[in-house]
């Protein structure tokens, strides 16, 4: 299928160049920082769940999951990602929680 007939299909209107329709990011998690620093605060985790930031973003302890799990910053830093998004051209992402978290 090709990007000017999606673009027909899903606008109900002429097909666009390719060269101006949106890039979406149809496969983006997400973690709120919120979460990752209550994780951190709290003393001993939650419900075995346990982080602790780096230099590099955030480890997780996942209850069972073995090694820490790393976080990336701009995975939890909705600023970060939107500056990524901009300096990749992409106009938006679909975003799903991390579903080990």
């Amino acid at each position: 299928m090709r990007v000017e007939d999606v673009v027909e299909v899903t606008t109900g209107g002429p097909p666009m160049d390719p060269a101006s329709a949106p890039a979406i990011d149809c496969h983006a998690h997400a973690v709120p920082a919120g979460l990752l620093a209550s994780l951190c605060e709290s003393s001993g985790g939650i419900n075995g769940f346990d982080a602790r930031a780096t230099e590099r973003g955030w480890l997780v302890d996942v209850p069972g999951g073995g090694a820490p799990r790393p976080v990336r910053r701009k995975m939890a830093s909705g600023e970060m990602r939107d500056h990524w998004l901009q300096d990749q051209g992409i106009s938006c992402q679909v975003l799903s929680p991390w579903i080990d978290v």
